[in-house]
């Protein structure tokens, strides 16, 4: 009996291990060439970063396959990634570079966290804007 409560607490506490010391927001670049994530510890302040040239052409599984192979390892608070093209009602159009058709539906979400989608200029927008007013 007692080692089964050991092991009970053992993964209990793995678990509030990783809720509570690795909480991260997840952040995409996917460009023609490339997919970068950047891994952001909010208790830190501080910015993970990774760059891998595309495996394969399709997109929305290599997506997929990133976030479950990160969040084994961190506890993912929040999704956004920014896409060239028009991203409207969860589907993407004009992006001819990633080999997506027009309409292509995009994952919604990943367990019970909603993945925000933006596109890649207004993202290169929002973080000079950000970066600009911190320095003021």
């Amino acid at each position: 009996m007692e080692f089964i409560l050991w092991i009970f607490y053992s993964i209990l506490n793995y678990y509030l291990i990783k809720i509570y010391t690795y909480c991260m927001d997840l952040y995409f670049d996917i460009g023609g060439t490339h997919f970068r994530y950047y891994l952001f510890d909010t208790s830190k302040n501080k910015i993970y970063e990774s760059v891998s040239e595309h495996n394969t052409s399709d997109i929305i599984s290599e997506l997929n396959k990133c976030i479950s192979n990160i969040n084994e390892e961190f506890n993912i608070n929040t999704i956004t990634v920014a896409l060239p093209g028009i991203i409207k009602n969860n589907k993407i159009y004009g992006v001819n570079n990633l080999k997506l058709n027009d309409g292509t539906k995009l994952i919604e979400q990943y367990n019970s966290i909603f993945i925000k989608y933006i596109n890649d200029g207004d993202a290169f927008v929002l973080g000079q804007s950000s970066k600009t007013l911190s320095n003021t």
